[in-house]
């Protein structure tokens, strides 16, 4: 059923006349006059009685439909608007989903910029551990994911951007190198007896942590808190624990001149990665991308290293 042969309907119905509900459509008489034709044969029943001074009448089949019709025809313009609102509305935003420790990153940084620096727009920021962003981009619910490479995996209708490669660092404290003689870098396998607590928000990272250390000969000896870095940077703080952590998190999260990090020769990293969909054409998620990779190359971000963001951690000591 067409939609065009309700709308006539609804105007003859409104104007009694052929001629003037043609008017008011901007169509012509005859194709007003073939709709309802077609609309009375699809339905099976004369729907007006045409009288003789050209005005009509409903009959009383079209008075029994006409309330459906209406119905119908409202329905119509409602759906037209809730798609033409969604248009609108869902070009205004990108939803980005992030790992739960993004913002220690500092890739944070640009993603506010571009935010702050658009009319009319805005970012829809999920954070979830990496085996929830894998389940995101499975079911393509994000425009774009970063987080690690390694431990996400490729994503179908994504295009994989390699941001930087982050080294996994030793976090301590001054006074616990110095006590232990920790100088320059550092094997894996020479820590086998560092009292560690490891953060477990983030189930992928914390079984990569454990990995890391069984690869290298040793079980860690972790404490069994489930806790997140912010309370793993006090127990350090005070000498209680060391902690395996990524390079990019640890120089903004660490900050205090009271801590020291000590590269590990043997040690992995992971790619710090950008996941952007593929299907869904939107400017404002081209002009995302293109100010992230720019922004990235202006600050050395690099994906053949790591990257410190000093200027990060000065503000933060400041």
């Amino acid at each position: 059923m067409k939609i065009e042969r309700l709308l006539c309907f609804q105007a003859v119905s409104q104007f009694r006349s052929f001629s003037k509900a043609a008017d008011n459509l901007y169509i012509s008489q005859s194709s007003l006059s073939k709709n309802i034709k077609a609309l009375e044969d699809e339905l099976g029943g004369a729907l007006f009685i045409r009288k003789s001074n050209n005005l009509v009448t409903l009959s009383p089949f079209g008075e029994f439909i006409s309330n459906e019709i209406n119905n119908i025809i409202e329905d119509y313009h409602i759906l037209i608007s809730a798609a033409d609102s969604y248009k609108i509305n869902h070009s205004k935003k990108l939803t980005i989903a992030t790992f739960l420790n993004i913002a220690h990153s500092g890739i944070l940084r640009p993603l506010t910029e571009f935010e702050a620096n658009q009319d009319n727009f805005y970012i829809e920021t999920i954070e979830k551990e990496h085996s929830m962003l894998r389940m995101e981009l499975a079911m393509h619910h994000v425009d774009v994911c970063f987080g690690y490479r390694e431990l996400i995996g490729d994503a179908q209708d994504y295009t994989i951007f390699p941001l930087f490669q982050d080294p996994l660092i030793l976090v301590t404290t001054k006074e616990q190198a110095a006590a232990r003689g920790w100088k320059g870098s550092l094997n894996l396998a020479d820590l086998s007896t560092v009292p560690f607590c490891f953060p477990r928000e983030d189930l992928e990272l914390f079984t990569f942590l454990n990995n890391v250390c069984w690869a290298n000969g040793f079980k860690p000896q972790l404490t069994h808190s489930n806790v997140r870095l912010g309370t793993i940077r006090q127990y350090i703080s005070v000498g209680l624990r060391c902690t395996l952590q990524f390079d990019s998190i640890s120089h903004s999260k660490f900050y205090d001149r009271q801590f020291e990090f000590f590269e590990l020769k043997n040690a992995p990293f992971l790619t710090f990665s950008m996941y952007v969909e593929n299907q869904h054409a939107k400017q404002m998620k081209t002009k995302l991308v293109d100010y992230i990779l720019k922004w990235c190359d202006d600050n050395n971000y690099h994906v053949d290293r790591g990257i410190r963001p000093t200027c990060l951690a000065m503000e933060e000591e400041s």
